[in-house]
């Protein structure tokens, strides 16, 4: 008994590591990400600067007279729910549904699960 509760707290503790090695490789990604942003902004002309929001950056675009358009897209990426595609429900390339799913697992149509 003793050595089966040795062997699954050994499995657990080898799994947390791959896990926090894990965690580790994504948040040294997202500061080199983080970095690149304010890099580019220091590359700017003295007085020009990138939007610290989105919203600083379509309050500006709205008041050049510019217009942006929401597009639906899948959560995974694969493709823009326009054009060809603007009818569909779910993705034609991983299957995923174009709809954000509520909290009782119902398909919410008419609410995007993603829109850039």
């Amino acid at each position: 008994m003793k050595l089966t509760k040795a062997i699954r707290i050994g499995h657990f503790t080898e799994n947390l590591g791959k896990q926090l090695l894990m965690l580790v490789e994504m948040l040294k990604k997202m500061m080199t990400i983080v970095e690149l942003l304010i890099l580019q902004g220091d590359l700017l002309p003295e007085g020009n600067t990138i939007p610290a929001s989105m919203y600083e950056a379509k309050k500006t675009l709205c008041a050049l007279g510019l217009s942006y358009e929401k597009m639906h897209a899948c959560p995974n990426d694969c493709i823009l729910y326009r054009k060809e595609y603007e009818d569909l429900t779910h993705c034609r390339n991983c299957g995923i549904s174009r709809w954000k799913e509520g909290k009782d697992s119902i398909l919410k149509e008419g609410v995007p699960a993603k829109v850039v």
